[in-house]
C-alpha cells in the first residue's frame, strides 16, 4: 500500500466516526442528559444549572448536521485520494489538518470532561454550586450513553462565569456563631461572632 492509499484508508476512518458517534449521541443524548438532570436534582440544584454553565449531554440539530458535514467532506477526501486525483490530496492539506485541529479541541472536553465540569461549577457566582459532585454527574450521564460516544463536558463557546470575590471572613481568632467548637457564647462588642470559649449548656 502506497503512501497515497495508506492516508486515504485513514480519511475514511476518520469520517466513519464522524458517522458513528454523533447519531449514536443523537438517538442517546436524551438519555444521558436525562440522567445528569436526575443526579443534578439529588444534589439539591435545579437541572436548569446545567444550561446555564454549559454542560449538555443531548446532541443538537445543528451539531448533528455539523458532523455529518464533515464526515461527508473527509469521505469524498478518502475517495479522491484513492483514485490518484491531484484535487484531492491538495485539499487534503487544506482541510485535514483545520479537521484535526477542531476534533482535538472537542476530544479534550470529552476526554476531561469530569476536570472541565468541576472547573465550570467552581467558577459560578453561586457559592452553592461549588460543592456539585462533577464526578457523580458524568458517571450518572455516562450511564445513558454507550462506551462509543462519551459525554461532552462544558461547552468551551459559552462565557464564562467570573469568579465570586471572596467575602471578608471573620476577626483573626473569632468565628461565626454557627461554626464555634463548643457553645454560643459571643465575643464582647461583637454579637454573631463567637471567640470559641467554651459554655455549658443544659442538655435536654
Amino acid at each position: 500500500m502506497n503512501t497515497t492509499a495508506l492516508a486515504a484508508a485513514l480519511q475514511l476512518l476518520l469520517a466513519a466516526t464522524f458517522f458513528v458517534i454523533p447519531v449514536v449521541a443523537w438517538l442517546r443524548g436524551g438519555a444521558s442528559q436525562d440522567a445528569a438532570e436526575a443526579e443534578i436534582r439529588r444534589q439539591g440544584h435545579g437541572p436548569s444549572v446545567l444550561a446555564q454553565h454549559g454542560i449538555a449531554f443531548r446532541e443538537k440539530p445543528w451539531e448533528l448536521a455539523l458532523a455529518l458535514s464533515i464526515g461527508a467532506t473527509l469521505t469524498a477526501l478518502g475517495v479522491l485520494n484513492l483514485t490518484g486525483s491531484p484535487t484531492g490530496r491538495l485539499l487534503s492539506w487544506i482541510v485535514e489538518p483545520l479537521v484535526l485541529l477542531g476534533v482535538g479541541f472537542i476530544t479534550a472536553g470529552q476526554v476531561f470532561a469530569t476536570a472541565y465540569t468541576r472547573a465550570a461549577f467552581a467558577r459560578s457566582a453561586d457559592p452553592a454550586l461549588h460543592s456539585v459532585d462533577a464526578t457523580a454527574l458524568i458517571a450518572a450521564a455516562n450511564k445513558g450513553l454507550p462506551r462509543v460516544a462519551p459525554p461532552p463536558g462544558p461547552d468551551p463557546l459559552r462565557p464564562r462565569h467570573p469568579r465570586p470575590r471572596p467575602r471578608p471572613g471573620p476577626p483573626v481568632g473569632l468565628t461565626r456563631r454557627s461554626e464555634a467548637p463548643w457553645g454560643r457564647a459571643c465575643a464582647p462588642g461583637r454579637p454573631g461572632w463567637s471567640a470559641g470559649i467554651p459554655s455549658v449548656s443544659p442538655s435536654v
